[in-house]
């Protein structure tokens, strides 16, 4: 979660780095434009990972809206959560909170980042805290999402070594190794709470959140928690354990390190032993920084080689959070997007924050909806440009290959239906020809859905298809999807 004192640290990557790793890492496929006139190949046999979904993590925007009137509240679930009215997000990443009695940081955190936990004292739980955020869990599966993750940040107060949710003094590991099992058991504890009594199952659960960085610190707003590869070797075969005494097991999986680079979460991951990579059945990494190589690498390594389902479980813009426009906000989200799909190749996709902070810029990524300083509630361009994706790449889609780093291809076998994403965040217009030649059939129009800077998943007028191939002009700025019926490989 790149947000405050981490945003400082992330900007100051640029002493570290090279200016090239910052293009990639900020502007990703926004420096690569269209040509004039561009076929565009969609292949097939190219076969990737199924779409599980798109979504988001509930920190803290859930705990903060969810005390906000039910018509607010019920307004915001339609539009992030409706496959139809809305955007149709079907992914979430439930936070465990921190937050209890003796929490010494408790008076130092940001608005939202107190995050009551259910274990406020060893084996005293209470389930009524944290309904803020437990009202949007329900809310967003009634309205079809069925990919629930857990995460947490930290462990309760009691589980540390200094009792500070937000960090260790000079960023070292601060869970106390005495209650290592105490954690696991408190994890999985929730796990099966939520499956029996609330309705919502956790997929997996990650017991970590960037745990291989120093920024975890006791002057820190936001809770978090570093926890060194050889602690986390520790923890991981003892959720598996915990999980499997109390049937969690049944319906949840590991998933880990969730770290805030590619290169970072590869390193946690091939530092594990051979049991606790067999434990770990989903790979999650944040894209803050990541070249498209290391993305590739760990594909190839890890999804293909290990066999590992693979999430990019966070993103925001970080230090960059003013874009200048809308549109340019709403490019670079689709651009980023792009690299990861086209290079990582992972089943989720879920952005760090669905509505941001009160500051946060309109003209930023730091969330989908935006929130003002007087708590209304807009959907700026980068809301759409999600859309583009999450309203029609639905789950048990098949990402497939194409010949263009600017647009994202993936095909439903059961209802025939082929989806192509295209970007052209160039100042020109581009005229683009998309050859489906290696389909068996393919029916006889595309549906564009645009968003531009004056059009918002705008549904234009159908293009004929000819001879397995459409052309069309794609507006400066712009990301348009099509939607073809009658697809047949």
């Amino acid at each position: 979660m790149l947000y405050r004192c981490k945003r400082q640290l992330i900007s100051g990557l640029a002493v570290l780095v090279t200016l090239t790793t910052l293009i990639t890492m900020y502007l990703g496929n926004s420096t690569v434009t269209l040509a004039a006139t561009q076929t565009i190949t969609v292949t097939p046999s190219q076969q990737y990972q199924s779409i599980q979904g798109w979504g988001s993590s509930m920190a803290w925007w859930a705990t903060i809206i969810g005390g906000w009137s039910t018509s607010q509240k019920t307004s915001l679930a339609n539009a992030l959560f409706d496959p139809s009215s809305g955007i149709g997000l079907n992914v979430l990443r439930y936070n465990f909170g921190a937050d209890g009695p003796g929490n010494t940081c408790h008076n130092q955190m940001q608005p939202g980042g107190n995050i009551p936990t259910f274990e406020p004292t060893k084996g005293n739980y209470v389930w009524t805290n944290d309904a803020n955020q437990l009202w949007f869990a329900q809310a967003a599966k009634a309205r079809g999402a069925n990919v629930f993750e857990g995460f947490s940040n930290s462990a309760p107060a009691w589980m540390l070594n200094n009792s500070c949710t937000a960090g260790g003094p000079g960023g070292v590991d601060n869970l106390n190794p005495a209650h290592n099992a105490d954690f696991a058991n408190y994890l999985a504890a929730i796990d099966k709470h939520f499956h029996d009594s609330f309705g919502i199952t956790m997929q997996t659960i990650d017991a970590f959140n960037e745990p291989n960085q120093s920024w975890w610190k006791s002057t820190g707003n936001q809770e978090g928690m570093a926890v060194s590869t050889a602690h986390q070797n520790t923890i991981i075969p003892l959720l598996k354990t915990a999980l499997q005494q109390n049937g969690a097991s049944a319906y949840t999986a590991i998933s880990s390190p969730d770290d805030t680079s590619v290169s970072s979460s590869m390193s946690a991951f091939n530092g594990y032993s051979s049991t606790t990579k067999a434990d770990v059945a989903q790979w999650n990494t944040h894209t803050y920084v990541a070249t498209n190589a290391q993305r590739q690498s760990a594909y190839t390594t890890i999804g293909q080689a290990d066999q590992k389902r693979l999430w990019m479980s966070e993103w925001n813009d970080g230090a960059r959070g003013n874009q200048g426009s809308q549109i340019n906000a709403a490019l670079l989200l689709s651009s980023h997007i792009l690299d990861d799909e086209q290079n990582l190749h992972p089943t989720a996709w879920v952005i760090w924050q669905a509505v941001n902070q009160v500051g946060e810029s309109i003209n930023g990524d730091q969330g989908l909806a935006y929130r003002s300083s007087n708590n209304t509630i807009s959907y700026p361009t980068r809301y759409y440009a999600m859309g583009n994706y999450s309203k029609y790449i639905r789950q048990g889609y098949q990402m497939i290959g194409d010949s263009d780093a600017n647009s994202f291809t993936a095909y439903d076998a059961g209802t025939h239906t082929l989806v192509i994403v295209t970007t052209n965040s160039s100042t020109s217009a581009a005229t683009v020809k998309y050859n489906l030649a290696s389909f068996s059939s393919v029916g006889g129009t595309a549906t564009p859905h645009q968003t531009s800077a004056s059009e918002n998943l705008k549904q234009l007028g159908n293009v004929g298809i000819a001879n397995k191939a459409f052309s069309t002009t794609l507006p400066a700025q712009s990301i348009t999807t099509f939607v073809i019926s009658n697809v047949v490989k």
